[in-house]
């Protein structure tokens, strides 16, 4: 697991939160997340399959928005480095696509939190780095 999910999914096991997001692998219509090893000792072992929202994305889309957009065109305009910067539309649209279906998951993990009655006050959402600018704007 990277820097992010190691910092990260101890704080929403510790909330009670819920993750959204990429599995990291592409799982096919309907396919759970399988459970970490009972053994596994990791920051992200506690982090129930039942706690995350999986955002389903097909490799095509996934390269073109990963490797095409974010990092081709924004991880080079960002690190003062635009020369290097790739410009593809298709990378753009598929980055669109990727933020509006965060979006969609997002909004409604939200509505069914609404249903269930609660203490734990208003939810936090948090949209991390420049891989996910669009999706604010979707939730809205």
């Amino acid at each position: 697991a990277g820097g992010l999910v190691t910092a990260v999914a101890p704080v929403v096991i510790q909330g009670n939160g819920i993750w959204i997001g990429w599995a990291g692998v592409h799982l096919e219509e309907g396919e759970k997340i399988p459970e970490s090893d009972p053994n596994d000792k990791t920051p992200t072992a506690g982090l129930l399959s039942e706690k995350v929202i999986p955002v389903d994305l097909d490799p095509q889309t996934f390269d073109s928005y990963y490797n095409g957009c974010c990092n081709g065109t924004f991880w080079p305009l960002f690190h003062s480095m635009p020369d290097r910067a790739q410009f593809s539309a298709d990378s753009w649209k598929s980055y669109c696509a990727v933020n509006k279906e965060f979006a969609l998951k997002t909004v409604g993990a939200l509505e069914n939190l609404s249903t269930v009655e609660t203490d734990s006050g208003t939810p936090l959402v948090w949209l991390h780095d420049y891989h996910l600018m669009l999706a604010a704007n979707y939730i809205r």
